[in-house]
């Protein structure tokens, strides 16, 4: 069995969000549902209660045997584009291609081999000492692809939860902290990073979505304890940062103009919360 099994419905029972909300399970992860979270404007439940259900049904998931994943947390660089990648793989791999900084590494596998896990991969895990930031980048299109903030939330908050219990169970994983640092950090910070245009429909008329995001950074907080502070955060590239992979010349993985090289790395620098500190 999965790790991640029957998360997503305790998210939508968390939520309150039945068969009556129509579609299809997870319920939680459309558009259509986050919308109607945020017009009906209802109150936010208990983080802490989420995360500790969330990770006591991820415990009793495995099954007591070492991973599988050779490749899980490791710190390394992915930058080979392929043919037709999405916005957010070209926009995640042409940064990997030019930021020329080793504390970066992308596309990492959280949980592959425990138990009956299958790929699941971080976007981004950014090292600073013995703080790391694990991302979730979305970049979806203007038309409207079905791709939510409150989606993206739980996904890194299953990153999160899978770092926590790679921590508690690094032994018995056969996980060694010489080979994947990030398990002994003393800080993780949780992030959603994406356009403002991702968020946009969903800020007004009030602020259900701050609200989530701050029962979630205390749920996640709470959960972690003292030996690591874990912390969770929607962010957002700079208002004016635009990204289109097409019309790049030539070999898909090849150079781009010194402009767009530059934009690309001045937006990861100065991405920032979407909602400010202490509001």
């Amino acid at each position: 069995m999965p790790i991640f099994d029957g998360l997503d419905d305790i998210v939508d029972t968390w939520l309150n969000i039945d068969e009556s909300w129509g579609r299809n399970a997870p319920r939680y992860r459309s558009m259509t549902s986050l919308r109607r979270l945020c017009d009906e404007n209802g109150g936010v439940g208990d983080g802490g209660e989420l995360l500790r259900k969330l990770y006591a049904r991820l415990v009793n998931n495995w099954d007591g045997q070492p991973s599988r994943g050779a490749e899980n947390w490791r710190h390394s660089q992915n930058r080979h584009l392929g043919d037709n990648p999405s916005l957010e793989v070209s926009l995640q791999r042409r940064f990997m291609q030019i930021v020329n900084d080793n504390s970066w590494a992308n596309e990492v596998p959280v949980a592959s081999g425990v138990a009956n896990t299958g790929p699941d991969s971080v976007d981004f895990v950014r090292r600073s000492d013995a703080s790391y930031s694990m991302i979730e980048l979305k970049w979806p299109r203007l038309d409207g692809a079905n791709e939510a903030p409150l989606k993206a939330a739980i996904q890194v908050l299953r990153y999160g939860l899978a770092y926590i219990f790679s921590r508690d169970n690094a032994e018995t994983l056969g996980y060694d902290r010489n080979a994947q640092p990030i398990l002994g950090a003393s800080q993780v910070q949780l992030r959603v990073l994406a356009p403002v245009h991702f968020y946009t429909r969903f800020l007004a008329p009030n602020r259900w979505l701050e609200r989530f995001e701050k029962t979630l950074d205390s749920g996640i907080r709470n959960l972690a304890g003292e030996t690591v502070v874990m912390s969770f955060a929607f962010e957002q590239f700079p208002d004016d940062f635009t990204w289109e992979p097409d019309g790049f010349p030539g070999d898909p993985d090849g150079p781009f103009d010194e402009p767009r090289r530059v934009a690309v790395v001045k937006a990861f620098q100065e991405r920032h919360r979407l909602f400010r500190e202490g509001q």
